[in-house]
């Protein structure tokens, strides 16, 4: 039988070989811990001796990536927690409790996603919720802009019609000054001619008192005045003349000075 060399064995070790014998071959060994999870064949106890370093050491990348899948997790578990933080763990644990504490650590990560995901969502929530209350608050105020701006409007066209009225009431209030204007204008042209025929009634009048006080004695309305109380006067003296001297002719001086009576009788 021709032995064949087996090129899928991990770097670093012998090639497995098989025995062909007409075209079967013996079944590979199964790895009694990572058999299940579809790695081929090796000692895992020797390659953990190999990866495990000295306390505090690293493990290379390259090292890394030459490794089979879940070896490599275990080895990148073992570079992950085989440091000084981590001694008191690694002194007691094997790669499956390393496995278990790189899975936990996982789980971990995943829970502390997860509760940042609700966190995000609760957050997402309340994002929407604050807009919502800003669209209805934006609403409220942009309703309260309009009634705003029509309470302004209609004080606006208030103001307006208000102001129409007064430019109406101001022009009226115009068109009456102009007439009391003209009308102050012809009072003050009339009274400037009342005022010179005022001062011309005054000359004269000054010219008739002068020329009445120059010849007032010269009037017959002041002679008889000024004999009214001369008869009234003498009326007394001819009464006791007459009684004291009846014989005497008193004709004369009554001619003369005639009783108030008789002269009021002769006038009428």
């Amino acid at each position: 039988m021709a032995e064949v060399e087996d090129s899928g064995a991990p770097e670093g070790e012998a090639p497995l070989k098989r025995k062909r014998n007409g075209g079967a071959s013996s079944p590979p060994r199964v790895d009694p811990v990572f058999g299940g999870l579809g790695v081929g064949p090796f000692d895992s106890k020797k390659k953990l001796r190999e990866l495990i370093r000295p306390l505090g050491s690293r493990i290379s990348d390259d090292t890394l990536k030459n490794i089979p899948f879940f070896p490599s997790m275990g080895a990148q578990a073992v570079k992950k927690y085989f440091t000084p933080k981590w001694e008191e763990f690694a002194s007691h644990g094997n790669l499956e409790d390393v496995l278990k504490v790189g899975l936990a650590a996982a789980i971990r990560a995943t829970s502390l996603q997860m509760k940042v995901l609700m966190e995000f969502r609760t957050c997402m929530h309340e994002h929407k919720k604050l807009v919502a209350d800003a669209s209805k608050s934006d609403k409220e105020h942009q309703q309260a802009l309009e009634e705003a701006l029509e309470a302004v409007n209609k004080e606006k066209r208030c103001l307006q019609s208000e102001s129409e009225s007064r430019e109406l009431e101001a022009q009226r209030l115009r068109e009456d000054l102009e007439v009391f204007k003209k009308v102050r204008k012809e009072a003050e042209s009339e009274l400037a001619r009342l005022l010179g025929e005022k001062k011309e009634m005054e000359a004269k009048l000054e010219s008739v008192e002068a020329d009445f006080i120059a010849n007032f004695h010269n009037i017959e309305a002041y002679t008889n005045f000024s004999n009214y109380f001369a008869r009234v006067g003498h009326q007394k003296l001819l009464a006791m003349l007459r009684v004291e001297h009846p014989d005497l002719d008193l004709r004369p001086l009554q001619a003369r000075f005639p009783p108030p009576e008789a002269e009021g009788e002769e006038g009428s």
